[in-house]
């Protein structure tokens, strides 16, 4: 019977060393599924990070585009309000009685008198 007993304690040694080796199989494997999974998330937070940072900088440049296209509007609308004023302004001259005594001035005459005077302006300084 001793040597059924030897057979039956080697038999269950053998059992536990398998079964230890069969768990600290376990234990690498989940060691190893561990560090993926944390490698993956540390890769999450830096696409996250570079997304918001893209979101910020796409805001941004959206945001001074709509200043700038309101700062156009606003310029649009003075030059309208100018063309609209000078408009009223010749449409009253067309009007007035007085009009009809103004000499006509061409536009080469206007032309020659404003190089004139910026060649004027030019040479004081």
């Amino acid at each position: 019977m001793s040597s059924a007993s030897n057979i039956y304690k080697n038999n269950v040694l053998f059992a536990i060393k398998q079964s230890g080796f069969k768990l600290f199989e376990a234990q690498n494997k989940l060691e190893h599924v561990k560090q993926e999974t944390l490698s993956y998330l540390l890769h999450l937070q830096k696409q996250k990070k570079l997304l918001c940072d893209w979101a910020d900088k796409f805001l941004e440049s959206k945001s001074k585009f709509i200043e700038d296209l309101e700062y156009l509007k606003k310029e649009k609308q003075k030059r309208v309000a100018e063309q609209t004023e000078i408009q009223s302004l010749l449409a009253l001259l067309d009007n007035s009685s007085f009009s009809d005594s103004l000499s006509v001035v061409s536009d080469l005459f206007i032309n020659a008198l404003l190089m004139y005077n910026g060649a004027f302006v030019n040479n004081e300084t």
